[in-house]
């Protein structure tokens, strides 16, 4: 899986080992991959999304075979509209569309018939979270396509009997959402049904069961796991 040294990543990494199975830790940064591999029994790996063919021979390099992918690696976006960039929208675009897509093509003579893929888009993909006034596009964009792509390769895949799903997270407290000051937490945890923000742990176990035998029969969905946020414009005023 990518993205495993922290987040959402991390948390995943935990829930697959505590299943009995053997995670190939890839991360960008080595210390986070190492870590979590010693944490998990896995096996780490250092990977930039972003370089496909340096990324597809790590992961040979690594295992012969894979039962299942979790594409979990993504960034933020640093400028919002209208300041972003030509450089910064290829980047985002690149990282949490492009690359996930083309990686899973590569290695798609590794991946076992019957196998798993579960990617990680977000909320953002299908609603507009501008919740401090700013706009990110391009993380939106990103998303939004992967969202598709998701759709587009269980079809394609469903003939080898492998699933392709997606988990849509809302607002997980993680390093990447650490940046919101305690007004804004404050105030997204009261739009949401469930009053809260969600821990990462809870996306992973959504992930554990895509990739598993209960959802033997369940392909091309995405599952939002954001405690109902993106039910609807929502008003809660006694909170």
């Amino acid at each position: 899986m990518t993205g495993a040294g922290g987040g959402i990543g991390g948390a995943t990494a935990d829930e697959l080992a505590r299943l009995g199975a053997h995670v190939l830790c890839a991360d960008l940064d080595a210390a986070s991959a190492g870590a979590t591999a010693e944490r998990t029994g896995g096996t780490a790996v250092v990977l930039d999304v972003s370089d496909l063919a340096a990324a597809e021979r790590a992961v040979r390099a690594a295992t012969p075979t894979l039962d299942g992918i979790v594409h979990a690696a993504g960034i933020g976006p640093r400028s919002a509209f209208p300041e972003v960039d030509e450089a910064e929208w290829g980047r985002v675009v690149d990282v949490n569309l492009s690359a996930p897509f083309l990686l899973t093509q590569r290695l798609l003579d590794v991946l076992v018939d019957g196998g798993a893929i579960v990617n990680v888009t977000s909320a953002a993909a299908a609603n507009v979270l501008a919740t401090t006034g700013v706009f990110t596009p391009s993380y939106s964009a990103a998303k939004a396509g992967f969202a598709s792509v998701t759709a587009s390769l269980a079809a394609a895949l469903g003939p080898r009997g492998i699933r392709v799903n997606a988990v849509a997270p809302g607002f997980i407290a993680t390093d990447m959402t650490a940046r919101y000051d305690d007004d804004t937490r404050t105030w997204i945890a009261n739009q949401t049904p469930l009053a809260r923000w969600g821990e990462a742990a809870e996306v992973a176990r959504v992930v554990a069961f895509l990739l598993g035998d209960g959802s033997s029969f369940v392909t091309g969905v995405t599952i939002p796991v954001d405690g109902g946020v993106t039910l609807g414009l929502l008003r809660y005023p006694d909170r």
